[in-house]
């Protein structure tokens, strides 16, 4: 297996463990000064080319991996509107790398890419202050808000790092754009705080959640979706009107 680039001394890895997870730590755990480098553009190369018109990106791809002839797939899969997500860390890892190759390297393409980041992220909100899996297209479960995998904490937590300009991100929006994600994020915490008040955990029993009318909810004790926000916990995944869904995931 090769050692993470992280671990490396040197900055310009020829090889990767080509994994999902791989990138993660690449995106997380890269010092600064990698993002200097000409492998951190080769690899924003390919951020840039998996992006949908969309603004967001596919989950689970490995997208340090060497495209190749491959590349030629990727960018006739860019009009897909069906597989853009924020499950499973997509589109906040690439909104992330981007953020921290700009500082590094201002090149403006790479701020563009990441503002249609953002767009997307503002697009998908339900006007109760969720967010579905998937967008703009969608099916079954995917328009349920999600809360599992961390989905919405970490759109959550992207909108409050630009409005607050913390770094890597505070120098990619402006005040106009501010004020729409500090709209966003005061929706967002509204929806999830609702929520949380009514999540209840019972053992052998479905439990009906009727103190709000439109919370018609029922809280099963197989439930495991984890979902952390700031020292608060709730288990549930919540449909567009407010509906909980339970639904067990490993």
């Amino acid at each position: 297996m090769a050692v993470p680039l992280f671990a490396q001394q040197q900055l310009n890895p020829k090889d990767y463990e080509y994994s999902s997870r791989e990138w993660k730590r690449i995106v997380r755990e890269s010092p600064d000064a990698f993002f200097k480098t000409e492998e951190a553009k080769r690899i924003a190369d390919n951020v840039l080319a998996y992006q949908r018109e969309t603004g967001g990106w596919p989950k689970n791809l490995p997208i340090h991996r060497p495209l190749g002839d491959e590349l030629d797939v990727v960018l006739s899969d860019k009009k897909k509107r069906n597989d853009s997500t924020t499950d499973n860390d997509a589109t906040i890892l690439e909104m992330t790398y981007l953020a921290r190759l700009y500082k590094q390297q201002p090149e403006e393409r790479y701020k563009k890419a990441f503002l249609q980041g953002v767009e997307f992220l503002l697009s998908g909100q339900y006007d109760n202050g969720g967010w579905p899996q998937f967008w703009p297209e969608n099916h079954g479960y995917q328009v349920q808000i999600t809360y599992n995998d961390n989905a919405m904490v970490q759109t959550l937590t992207v909108i409050r790092n630009l409005r607050n300009g913390v770094a890597p991100f505070d120098s990619l929006v402006d005040n106009a754009m501010k004020a729409r994600l500090t709209k966003a994020f005061d929706k967002g915490i509204e929806c999830y705080t609702q929520h949380t008040n009514y999540c209840k955990r019972r053992t052998n029993c479905m439990v009906p959640a009727t103190r709000l009318q439109d919370f018609k909810a029922y809280f099963s004790p197989c439930i495991r979706i984890g979902f952390f926000l700031f020292g608060r916990k709730c288990f549930f995944g919540a449909s567009v009107d407010g509906t909980s869904q339970s639904r067990q995931t490993d």
